[in-house]
């Protein structure tokens, strides 16, 4: 994909944009993140029931496609050489509470994976783990 001086959701080829699931847990596949993340499994809402997820108002349970990365459908910048987001795009969120929002996505940089592979450090309004 290329840099565009317009709105993600603006381009044609944006016709049909997309949500993806926070399952990143799903077992089904290899899901072992890189060992510097300090985690044994990546983070998300697989096979959980509503009821045991601990914050649903702050668990994603859906989120733009973008937002996985992150960089933003409404707000285009150039993305860094070789990197694969940008800190603090916006991007829309569902929570498994049902609510949604327009929420800044957090992007460790020193990491060569992306966002959807961590939860954010405190301060963000959103989380992916379910507990």
């Amino acid at each position: 994909m290329t840099y565009e001086a317009q709105n993600l959701h603006d381009q044609p080829g944006s016709d049909y944009s997309s949500y993806g699931f926070n399952g990143g847990n799903y077992g089904g596949t290899s899901n072992s993140p890189p060992a510097y993340l300090n985690e044994t499994t990546f983070p998300g809402v697989f096979g959980l029931r509503q009821a045991s997820i601990k914050a649903p108002a702050k668990t994603v349970l859906l989120m733009a496609i973008p937002g996985f990365f992150p960089w933003s459908w409404h707000q285009p910048q150039k993305l860094p050489p070789g990197k694969y987001g940008l800190n603090d795009a916006k991007d829309l969120v569902g929570f498994v509470d049902g609510h949604t929002d327009y929420v800044k996505v957090y992007w460790n940089s020193n990491y060569n994976i992306t966002s959807c592979c961590y939860d954010p450090p405190s301060g963000y309004d959103y989380k992916r783990s379910g507990n």
